[in-house]
């Protein structure tokens, strides 16, 4: 029997819902058989169908959608399956389908507001449909079952779903309905509550995004505003000028209008008045002083101004509206701006100002003295004053009583020394200036006249050099070297010259290091001038003559002089004849010595000759032998040399015997290759020939040589002689080669080869090749192989190759085969191969230190410290342990580190040291780092910070005040986290941190001034560092008050005067103190501090004649002030002088330079008085020299009719009142002309170059030197006499020839345009110039080889101008030749060809291209020696002729033809038809013919020319043929020219196309991007058929134009592009052309992705707690988050907290310093975007910041408790509280989770309290409870007095006071009751000592609040 089941159903019928749905069926069949089965289905249970390939005892139906039947058939035989009498069938299997119901119908959502009652949600459903309803479209809470309506208590989206009441089949989606409930609307309004008047302000509504506001201003109508979607709308009020009131009525929601939110809230607008300022104080000061200015205005504004346009400054007027400002010390003069004043409050006023307050400065004055000294014994010098002008001058002289001058208005003054024998000193003493206020200082400076007498010369011998090019001129000449024959006075100054008007005058000495004779002939006479330091002016005169010899010269090509090595071979020594060399060196000249050096300094200095025979000193290479060629009559030498060679013999190495096995007729005989070993013989040398010889003698003779020596019969032990003999030199070698008959060779055991293991698996690879050398001993001829066994290697099978890698582990024997070539002969020996073991370090820790010594970020290391770390386990003994500061070095092991003790990080702040551990034995190393920090010190400012000062408020404690420390802490952090700061009463406290101020309102302990100590540290580190800062107490001012009135002169006599100038005043008022001062009217307003007077301008009195001010003094610092009355005074005054005259006189006395002569004063007096209006007797008029004198009728001039006046000087009269004293001041200038005086100009130089060159005559514009100004006038004479006699005057001065041989000195004559007449001399020289010969003017003419331009139409060619140069100098190798290509560049000393041996010359402009054409280029021949006026060489003028002739060009065309008929791609072209179009532009001057050749080959091979270019076929299309042109006159040959045969068409490309976006692409923060190119190929082709024109896409511009490396279609379609910005190449070609490459056109597209920003929020030390007191919630430790964006300025930022759409930070990084009052963990995100065009954002992943905090005992505890009191596991309970996750740790022992410590022994304790939040070890400050005892007693004490346990008390109950113990004898009597508190029982009683013995007691406390009692006993011992 047969039944089919399904693990989906029950029975055989399954029901489903799900359409379409499968299962499976099974048929289960009775008996223990093997059954076969066939599946059937049926649609309606009567028609049945076998399923093809159902036939397993299992069945998947397919999906079905229908009720459907299935049954299987069984048998227990497959071929039964189709027999009905052998098979059965089963049970059918019903499949059915239910009905789905359809969905319900919404009956509409629902919006109401937050203050209306909740309506029912419904829908509409069939009648055989139930509906369920949830809170979610799938899944979710089902809120209520079976009802077509439901009232949710919230607002949301609802969801109905409809079941088939039937079969619960339910629908397929469900019915969402929405219930909206509109909050309230709400409204605020802001702004800025105060503005200042006729201004307007922007108000601000705030509320529900979008909604509508209904307000009214001051009550009027109401009007609306509509917020936008954040919530704002704002307006801008008209301009007010009164307080306004803008007053909330309602607010309306934006989503239903029905609900609206009434709102009673209003915002005034307060309107401020107009503010005022002004600035007042002296205008004028001395220089480097200051002053007090004082601002005036609006009570407590503040007023900004500037200084002198800088940056702005403010300034805070007090409750009276004033405020002082003490000036910086002034040296310029200076503006102070006012720019505006803003009133006080939040919301102040801002009015600008234009006010401008100038100060000027007035110059100290100063003054220098000097003298024309020094001068000559009998005559005056001139002392002359320069300085401040109108000033007076104290001095003295040679210490006598100090006297007085006044300076001119020029600021000079001179007097004239009487006649002097001695020196004479003159020396300043002070100055004053005539301003107003009067500026003086003390002067030093002093000037002393030197009297000298002219020295006693001698007249030195002739100076003889030797000439160096045989010119008759050198510059050889060091005259200084005569100075001791001419005078050895050290204090003699000698000056030489070239004529002897000079050497009168001193001027144009020559030089005395390098002077150059200009006289050819060899003999020249000099001018000697001598004279003491400083007086010129004394002087003698001698001559000296300079005499040039001619000197030798060697012959210029000296053969080497050369030897073979045979002395003693190889040492590279050998004996040289010198003098062998002597005929050939003086080369035919007569009355010379030579003489041989080793060195070219001996030689020149003719010291250590060398002997005749010489052993060379050099080894190996050429040595160089200096010669001396000496004439002996005059000295004159020169020096040269030559090489002595040492050859060297050839290498004739020894080879290794030759072994051959013997020939088969003689054991001893064998056929040997003797030049087997010839390469080793020679070492491989080249250029050797090798010879062979049966005898030593025969190889050196050589003869007899062996003719065969490849087949030489030998013996064994037979010698062979080989001769090796350099080629080049002769030189030879022997040596020797033995001849050996073997069996086979010999091999040599090895060192083993070890080999370090990395991982010590015991296996590594070996290079078996490395010890060849060794097994064979470097003997040739031999192979090697090795083997892993022995058997192997004896017969020479599988050989291993190198590198080989071990099989047998650590160790293993390799076995070598060593096998002789040419014998055929073998030998064997054992290679060991071992592998060693690495060391395996251990990383360390890190070291750190603070940064206290040294360089910042540099501190000393002990790296030796991480050495047990490192080395662990492994034995320091056998192991070495090294550090360096580079791997490659660690790696190397070179380099270590050897101050390991104390080593300094060599990178700042932090370092990686590499540790080497190397196996001492092995050499086998390891290698791991650790890194060196150095921990900074926190931020201060040193020595000190800023002075805190306050006023001495407190006049009964005068000197002390309270100051705010804690006002300062924020200063001194600089803006740094995590650092405490403590404040110390001295710096002294502060370094040995004791005394620390608590009280941070802290009183001064010193009277006025203390220097406070302070400390930063470190909270986390423990660095900290010290600095100090005054506390200072200001004292109130104290102004002086005048000891007189203030005076003043009366213009109009009307008693009234503008004149008072009171910031006069102020100076003597302040007396140098820090005040501003006032002035006032009145005494209230001076009180007030109000109404002062304007002191920027002078002050008029009101009272006339007398009245009296009130001044009030402010202290700039404190602001404490005082008040003082001054009087005023006014006295008329005389009329003011005017118009007076100058006089005007020229300088008659005997120092005409001086500009001072004698003038009569007295002749103004008239003049004065006539403008009076009294008579003259009322008047006293008197002079003087400047204005302060005039002023205060000083130092008035007495001799006025002959006053010693200077030029341009004013002189100052003043007329006086006699009656009244007051006085008029006017002025005059006197005017005196002088001679010019000018210095003696340079000498004019012109070089010989006119039409007679080096007749020491030539023509000299004598006007190219300026010697005076243009207005004067200049007359030339042959000599100074003349010119002083003005005789012969010049009047060819721009062509003047001069009459003495080359120098000469002339006579100038100078008249100033006032007729004043001096005189001076200037020399006149002439230069030899070169005698070259000139190529040019050779026959014929030295032209060099003609050339083909180097590039077509280049008309160039790189030469070598210098071909002819030995020609030219004709032996002057002194000369220097300068090249040119045009003369007008040679003349201009222009374009100068620099690299005349490969000069690029030729004629780039010449037309028609000539040909043989002679150009030239232009040759200045200069010396050196010779400079002419202008600074250029003297030279003469030569020119080089050269030719370039031009290379034909051949144009590149395309010869097009037209395909016809037949279509073969083929046509026949007349290449000569294209030859004009091949040759245009051709043409030569004289015309040349050319000659084209073709070919279809680039080679230009003879095979691929074309014979029949005139019926030419291509062979394809296209095809290129290649075009040379050959000029048929020059043999210029063209640059190959291309001629392409083709038809083409063309083809374009549109772009370029521009790509932007932002990385939306897998990664978007790497800036790769996919897109697909090909979707630009529209805009590319731009309407080309695509079919006909192709696009391909390139990564390069280069494979573009190839057409290589093209991308797949594929590959262009999902291109992914390089980071941020790609470019891709695009290629468009024509498909239908014919040629290759076909036609193609290249553009762009222009790829720009932006990537994404990744903001990953961090901290620096990836903290994320931060600390806040449990007790304030203050926040102890803020945490700054890092958004992680290394370029912050290329994007915008936004900080959010939690899920809030607030933006709460705009920057960077986000500082969270506020606290959580539940302590919750806060999380953060930032929105990172673009500043760019596209904008690309990125919003952070969430950053949690967990809020932690120190723990704090708890109010009223002690912070722990104590159980199991006296007993011996005594258990304190840790009782604290906090933000924290807490960890405790008692003493110094290890931390734990449990707050309970168990077993606390007996004793004082330390529990700290450590906070982990966050999972870190510190996260927060550690909390440290001191003092803490278990309750327990002592069991004995000793009260014997030694302060050692004197007495006895219960220990851990001093926090009990309330127990209470008692003590008592053995026998029960109460001794004592004592306190927990107190110090104990001392063993007494009744002041009596007790014995010796035990003692009980009795205690009662407290423990967990409940009472307890203990007793015990102890013992008291004395």
């Amino acid at each position: 029997m047969t039944t089919v089941t399904s693990p989906s159903a029950v029975g055989n019928n399954f029901v489903t819902c799900q359409s379409p749905t499968s299962i499976q069926l099974q048929a289960n069949t009775t008996g223990s058989s093997t059954h076969f089965y066939q599946w059937q289905t049926s649609t309606d249970g009567i028609t049945w169908t076998d399923i093809s390939g159902a036939n397993n005892s299992t069945y998947t139906t397919p999906n079905l959608t229908t009720q459907t039947y299935f049954r299987t058939k069984a048998a227990q035989d497959i071929a039964n399956l189709s027999n009905p009498f052998c098979s059965t069938f089963s049970d059918v299997f019903t499949i059915s389908f239910s009905t789905i119901p359809n969905n319900s119908v919404s009956d509409g959502d629902k919006v109401i507001c937050s203050d209306e009652p909740i309506p029912a949600l419904s829908v509409t459903a069939d009648s055989t449909t139930g509906i369920n309803w949830y809170d979610a479209a799938s899944g979710g809470v089902l809120l209520q079952s079976n009802s077509t309506s439901y009232t949710p208590i919230t607002g949301g989206t609802y969801y109905a779903e409809a079941y088939d009441l039937t079969s619960n089949c339910t629908s397929s989606t469900r019915t969402p309905v929405t219930l909206t409930i509109v909050p309230l609307p709400s409204a605020s309004i802001s702004g800025t509550a105060s503005i200042c008047t006729g201004n307007s302000t922007v108000v601000t509504f705030n509320g529900t995004p979008n909604s509508i506001i209904t307000y009214n201003i001051d009550g009027g109508s109401n009007q609306n505003i509509t917020l936008d979607s954040s919530g704002v709308a704002s307006l801008t009020t008209p301009i007010l000028t009164s307080n306004t009131t803008y007053n909330l009525v309602s607010v309306t929601s934006p989503i239903l209008n029905t609900c609206i939110n009434t709102i009673n809230s209003s915002f005034l607008i307060t309107i401020n008045p107009a503010l005022t300022a002004s600035i007042s104080g002296p205008t004028s000061v001395c220089s480097n002083t200051n002053t007090i200015l004082t601002f005036t205005g609006t009570a407590n504004a503040t007023i900004t101004y500037n200084i002198n346009g800088g940056s702005n400054q403010t300034i805070l007027l007090n409750s009276s509206g004033i405020a002082n400002l003490t000036t910086a010390n002034l040296s310029a003069t200076t503006n102070y701006n006012l720019v505006n004043i803003i009133s006080s409050g939040a919301n102040g006023c801002t009015q600008s100002l234009s006010e401008i307050f100038t100060i000027s400065i007035i110059p100290l004055p100063t003054v220098s003295i000097t003298s024309d000294s020094p001068t000559c014994t009998g005559t005056s010098a001139t002392i002359t004053f320069t300085g401040t002008p109108d000033s007076t001058v104290t001095f003295n002289y040679d210490s006598n009583p100090n006297e007085t001058i006044s300076l001119n208005n020029l600021g000079t003054a001179n007097i004239v020394t009487p006649i002097l024998t001695s020196d004479s000193t003159y020396t300043l003493i002070s100055i004053q200036d005539s301003n107003s206020p009067s500026c003086s200082q003390s002067q030093t400076g002093s000037t002393t006249v030197i009297v000298n007498d002219a020295p006693i010369i001698n007249t030195p011998t002739p100076y003889e050099v030797c000439d160096d090019n045989n010119d008759g001129k050198s510059c050889l000449f060091v005259l200084t070297t005569k100075n001791n024959e001419i005078s050895t006075d050290p204090t003699v100054v000698i000056t030489y010259h070239e004529t002897p008007t000079d050497a009168q005058t001193g001027a144009n000495p020559v030089s005395t290091t390098t002077y150059c004779s200009i006289d050819n002939s060899g003999f020249q006479t000099l001018f000697v001038r001598a004279y003491f330091t400083g007086t010129p002016a004394c002087f003698s005169t001698t001559t000296l003559q300079l005499i040039v010899n001619p000197r030798p010269f060697a012959n210029p090509t000296i053969t080497d002089y050369a030897l073979c090595d045979y002395t003693n071979p190889g040492d590279g020594e050998e004996v040289f004849t010198l003098n062998t060399k002597t005929a050939e060196i003086i080369n035919g000249q007569v009355g010379l010595t030579v003489t041989y050096y080793e060195t070219e300094t001996d030689a020149q200095n003719q010291v250590n000759p060398l002997p005749n025979s010489y052993t060379n000193t050099t080894i190996g290479a050429p040595q160089t032998i200096w010669i001396n060629i000496r004439n002996v009559t005059t000295g004159c030498n020169s020096v040269s040399s030559f090489n002595i060679v040492v050859n060297p013999l050839p290498v004739a190495v020894t080879p290794l015997p030759i072994f051959e096995c013997s020939i088969g007729t003689s054991t001893t005989q064998a056929d040997f290759d003797l030049t087997v070993n010839e390469n080793v013989t020679t070492a491989g040398a080249t250029g050797v020939t090798v010879t062979y010889y049966l005898s030593l003698s025969d190889a050196q003779t050589p003869v007899n040589a062996i003719t065969s020596p490849t087949t030489f019969l030998g013996n064994d032990g037979q010698t062979i002689y080989i001769r090796v003999e350099y080629t080049a030199t002769g030189c030879y070698s022997t040596t020797t080669q033995l001849l050996r008959v073997t069996e086979g060779p010999t091999a040599n055991v090895p060192q083993p080869l070890n080999y370090c293991d990395p991982n010590n698996d015991g296996f590594g690879i070996f290079d078996l090749d490395s010890t060849i050398t060794a097994i064979t001993g470097g003997q040739a001829g031999v192979t090697v192989t090795f083997h892993e066994t022995e058997t192997d290697a004896e017969i020479g099978a599988n050989a291993k190759t190198s590198p080989y890698a071990n099989i047998d582990i650590n160790q293993q024997t390799i076995y070598v085969r060593v096998f002789y070539t040419t014998t055929g002969c073998s030998n064997f020996v054992e290679l060991q191969l071992i592998v060693n073991p690495t060391p395996e370090a251990t990383i360390p820790d890190d070291l750190h230190l603070c940064d206290y010594t040294g360089a910042v970020g540099y501190e000393p290391f002990d790296l030796t410290l991480v050495i047990p770390q490192v080395l662990g386990t492994i034995n320091p003994a056998t192991h070495v342990v090294t550090f360096y500061n580079d791997a490659t070095n660690a790696q190397q092991g070179i380099n270590n580190i050897t101050a390991t003790s104390g080593y300094i990080n060599g990178m700042i702040n932090q370092e990686t040291i590499y540790v080497r551990v190397e196996t001492i034995a092995t050499g086998c190393f390891d290698i791991v780092d650790f890194d060196i920090i150095v921990d900074p010190l926190p931020l201060i400012t040193t020595p000190n910070y800023p002075q805190y000062s306050l006023c001495d408020k407190d006049q009964t404690k005068i000197g002390y005040e309270i100051f705010d420390l804690n006002s300062k802490v924020v200063d001194i952090l600089l803006g740094q986290t995590g650092m405490s700061v403590t404040f110390y009463p001295s710096l002294t406290d502060a370094q040995n941190n004791t005394n620390a101020i608590t009280n941070l309102n802290y009183e001064n302990t010193a009277i006025y001034v203390q220097t406070l100590g302070i400390r930063i540290t470190n909270t986390t580190t423990n660095c900290y560092v010290i600095s100090t800062m005054d506390i200072r107490v200001e004292p109130l001012p104290s102004p002086i008050p005048p000891i007189e009135p203030y005076t003043v002169c009366d213009d109009n006599q009307d008693g009234v005067s503008c004149a008072f100038d009171l910031t006069t005043l102020v100076a003597d008022l302040v007396q140098s103190a820090n005040y501003t001062i006032t002035f006032h009217e009145t005494q209230d307003n001076a009180n007030d501090g109000v109404d002062a007077i304007n002191t920027t301008i002078n002050y008029c009195n009101i009272d006339p004649f007398v009245q009296l001010l009130y001044v009030r003094a402010v202290d700039n610092l404190t602001g404490c002030w005082s008040t003082l009355p001054i009087e005023l005074n006014v006295n008329p005054s005389p009329s003011a002088p005017v118009n007076v005259p100058n006089i005007e006189v020229c300088d008659t006395d005997t120092n005409t330079q001086n500009a001072i002569t004698n003038v009569n004063l007295a002749q103004q007096t008239a003049i004065v008085l006539a403008q009076q209006p009294l008579p003259a007797t009322s008047y006293v008029v008197t002079y003087h020299t400047n204005p302060t004198d005039a002023g205060t009728g000083n130092n008035e001039i007495v001799n006025t009719s002959s006053y010693s006046a200077s030029n341009g000087q004013t002189i100052w009269v003043r007329v006086e009142n006699i009656a009244t004293g007051c006085y008029n001041v006017g002025s005059f200038q006197v005017l005196i002309n002088i001679p010019l005086i000018v210095a003696t100009p340079t000498p004019i130089n012109e070089c010989d170059d006119d039409a007679n060159p080096n007749d020491q005559f030539t023509n000299f514009d004598l006007t190219v030197r300026t010697i005076a100004p243009a207005d004067h006038t200049l007359n030339y004479y042959p000599s100074l006499g003349q010119a002083q006699s003005n005789t012969n005057e010049i009047t060819t001065i721009t062509n003047y020839t001069n009459t003495a041989p080359a120098v000469q000195t002339l006579g100038v004559k100078i008249t100033t345009p006032a007729g004043c007449v001096s005189y001076t001399t200037l020399n006149v020289r002439v230069l030899p110039i070169p005698e070259p010969l000139d190529p040019s003017a050779a026959t014929p003419e030295m032209v060099l080889p003609a050339e083909c331009e180097n590039g077509t139409n280049s008309g160039q060619q790189i030469l070598d101008l210098t071909l002819n140069e030995a020609y030219i100098k004709n032996g002057e190798t002194t000369l220097e030749l300068h090249y040119f290509p045009t003369l007008a560049d040679l003349e201009n000393n222009t374009n100068e060809l620099l690299t005349p041996n490969a000069a690029l010359v030729g004629d780039t402009t010449l037309t028609g291209d000539p040909i043989d054409l002679v150009q030239y280029v232009y040759i200045a021949v200069s010396s050196p020696n010779y400079t002419d006026y202008t600074g250029r060489d003297c030279f003469e003028i030569i020119k080089q002729g050269y030719i370039i002739n031009p290379l034909p060009t051949v144009n590149t065309i395309t010869y097009r033809l037209c395909e016809t008929a037949p279509i073969d791609q083929t046509e026949v072209f007349d290449l000569t038809t294209q030859t004009s179009d091949l040759l245009a532009g051709n043409a030569t001057t004289p015309i040349s013919t050319y000659s084209l050749s073709y070919y279809t080959d680039a080679s230009l091979s003879a095979v691929s020319q074309i014979t029949t270019p005139s019926a030419f076929t291509n062979t394809s299309d296209p095809q290129i043929i290649y075009v040379v042109a050959t000029n048929n006159s020059t043999g210029c040959q063209s640059d190959v020219a291309q001629m392409t045969l083709a038809v083409e068409e063309a083809a374009f490309a549109t772009g370029p196309q521009i790509v932007s976006t932002c990385d939306d692409y897998d990664n978007p923060y790497d800036g790769v991007y996919q897109l697909d190119l090909t979707d630009l190929s529209d805009e590319i082709l731009a309407g080309q058929n695509p079919a006909i024109f192709l696009v391909s896409y390139y990564t390069s511009q280069v494979d573009a134009i190839a057409g290589t490396n093209a991308l797949s279609v594929a590959e262009a379609q999902l291109y992914t592009t390089d980071a941020d910005v790609d470019t891709i190449w695009v290629k468009v070609e024509n498909s239908s052309n014919t040629i290759v490459p076909v036609c193609y056109a290249i553009t762009t597209i222009e790829i720009d992705i932006e990537r994404y920003p990744n903001p990953i929020i961090d901290t620096d030390n990836g903290v994320n707690t931060i600390c806040v007191n449990y007790e304030n919630d203050q926040v102890i430790r803020p945490l700054t988050l890092e958004s992680g964006i290394s370029n912050p300025s290329d994007y915008t930022f936004e900080w959010f907290e939690g899920t809030s759409t607030t933006v709460i930070g705009t920057d960077p990084n986000y500082i969270v310093n506020t606290a959580e009052a539940s302590g919750a963990t806060r999380s953060y995100t930032v929105k990172v975007t673009s500043i760019s065009a596209l904008g690309c954002s990125t919003t952070s992943e969430v950053f949690e910041v967990i809020q932690s905090g120190p723990a704090v005992v708890a109010a009223g505890t002690t912070g722990y408790t104590v159980t199991n009191a006296f007993s011996d596991n005594q258990i304190i309970t840790v009782t604290v509280e906090g933000y924290g996750t807490y960890q405790y740790s008692i003493d110094d022992g290890p931390r734990q989770d449990s707050n309970i410590f168990e077993n606390v022994s007996f004793g004082e304790h330390t529990i700290y309290v450590w906070d982990t939040e966050g999972g870190i070890a510190y996260s927060c400050e550690v909390l440290e409870i001191n003092n803490v005892q278990i309750i327990d007693y002592p069991h004995y004490f000793t009260p014997n007095g030694d302060g050692i346990h004197d007495t006895w008390n219960i220990v851990g109950l001093s926090n009990q006071p309330t127990a209470k113990i008692y003590i008592f004898d053995r026998y029960g009597k109460l001794l004592k009751q004592i306190s927990s508190t107190g110090d104990g029982w001392d063993g007494s009683y009744n002041g009596q000592p007790l014995p010796s013995t035990d003692y009980w007691f009795s205690v009662q406390y407290l423990e967990q609040n409940v009472s307890k009692e203990f007793k015990a006993h102890f013992s008291l011992k004395r």
